[in-house]
């Protein structure tokens, strides 16, 4: 039988994948919220424009205060912008990786999976079922794509940035970093997870062979 990339044999009826390559490939997939970690809390806000108030030039009062009772000063005041290109980048040819393992054509087209079956090549290879695996990073497709939104407020229609708050890319941000590391330290696959409850609840049609087995369980 033929070998191709991490599968066992792609002309199986049930594709197998071997998932020391999946952790592997996992492991680089780890820097991108790490890399994501480090922008978000580099601000202290996001997509609201930040006024740098230069305090030398602050005046005295005017002895007047607003609607809410706030004092009022004339200050000479710069606008900060931000721009998320690199984090776009980033973002984008993650998001491409991910979903390049979501189908068994396009696997050879992924870097990662090349270089984490080179890596790999001399450990013995322990096959685990594709299609949870395929769910998996579905699901990470659909965060990723997430991200690149919160980056990106304005590619959404009839929404003001400003209702994407800190705590949004937080959630996201902890939410990938948390199902990579699983995958990584303990080879625990979240979207396998959901894909057997899903599977259970007659939601999936694609059954998991590897959950079916007894044997394996």
């Amino acid at each position: 039988m033929a070998k191709s990339l991490w599968f066992r044999d792609t002309d199986e009826d049930i594709l197998m994948v071997d998932e020391n390559v999946i952790r592997a490939r996992a492991g680089f997939f780890l820097f991108v919220p790490i890399f994501m970690a480090f922008t978000i809390f580099d601000f202290s806000s996001m997509f609201t424009s930040q006024w740098i108030v230069d305090n030398l030039t602050a005046s005295s009062d005017f002895m007047d205060a607003d609607d809410e009772g706030r004092q009022v000063y004339m200050v000479e005041a710069v606008k900060r912008t931000y721009v998320y290109t690199l984090q776009t980048i980033v973002l984008s040819i993650a998001l491409i990786e991910m979903f390049l393992g979501t189908n068994k054509h396009t696997c050879k087209f992924s870097p990662t999976i090349n270089l984490a079956t080179y890596i790999m090549r001399r450990k013995r290879p322990t096959y685990v079922a594709y299609a949870p695996k395929k769910f998996a990073w579905g699901v990470g497709v659909f965060l990723m794509s997430l991200c690149i939104l919160f980056f990106n407020p304005t590619m959404i229609p009839f929404v003001d940035p400003i209702i994407l708050p800190l705590e949004f890319g937080l959630t996201l941000l902890s939410i990938c970093s948390l199902f990579i590391w699983l995958e990584v330290s303990f080879g625990y696959c979240m979207g396998c997870k959901m894909h057997y409850l899903l599977d259970k609840a007659g939601i999936l049609k694609e059954e998991c062979y590897h959950c079916n087995d007894i044997t394996k369980r």
